[in-house]
């Protein structure tokens, strides 16, 4: 059977599940497939996949089921000590703002709260330096090389927190990236039984991490 996933999925999921499907499930051959949301959901459509962990957003097919698997708080992240005077947000507009790909949901999320950001501060809004990243790897790249500051899940760069080589900035965090789990109603009995197996992987994760910057300033 055939497995698409976001990136988010490879970094928070995948490990796991490869190792829980070649010891539960012996018998199913899995192949993986990362891509995006949007692509991953059309194959899905085609018959060319046969679950896809994704962002949430309907695939335009009536007998698609879904169920929501994780929940990964969004944090701002930076190379520490790149961001200097910290008592109000807006010192993140004299830095790059880097975003995940763009239109998607998490994208989307953080132009607006910096939209919001950018308002409450009266920062006008075309002096803002928003781009986005054409993946989580080369997100997390650019925020460890100090080339601006970045909006993700903080679990995802979990390792790089512990060692202090990034860190959490107090700001107002966008709402948090929820991957869902989809397949067809017809899916077959494989594509069920490794449904299920990525349903109890996701519920060991813990997706309560979120760093150790509150999610707003003290002001």
């Amino acid at each position: 059977m055939r497995v698409g996933l976001i990136e988010a999925a490879v970094y928070t999921l995948l490990p796991e599940l490869v190792r829980r499907t070649k010891a539960e499930l012996p018998n199913v051959n899995v192949t993986w497939v990362v891509g995006l949301t949007a692509d991953l959901l059309e194959q899905l459509n085609k018959g060319e996949l046969d679950l896809v962990l994704s962002l949430d957003r309907q695939p335009q097919n009536p007998y698609s089921v879904a169920e929501k698997l994780l929940t990964l708080a969004t944090r701002w992240i930076a190379k520490t000590g790149l961001a200097q005077n910290l008592d109000e947000e807006s010192f993140i507009f004299s830095q790059q703002i880097l975003t995940p790909m763009g239109n998607t949901a998490p994208s989307d999320d953080a132009a607006r709260t910096v939209q919001k950001l950018a308002f409450k501060y009266g920062i006008n809004p075309t002096t803002i330096q928003l781009s986005s990243s054409p993946s989580i790897s080369a997100l997390i790249a650019l925020i460890r090389n100090g080339i601006g500051i970045g909006v993700l899940p903080a679990v995802l760069v979990k390792e790089h927190l512990a060692d202090r080589e990034l860190e959490v900035l107090p700001v107002t965090a966008p709402p948090p990236m929820v991957i869902h789990r989809w397949h067809l109603t017809n899916a077959s009995p494989a594509t069920l039984k490794v449904a299920q197996l990525v349903s109890v992987v996701a519920s060991e994760l813990d997706t309560t991490y979120t760093g150790s910057a509150p999610d707003s300033t003290k002001k």
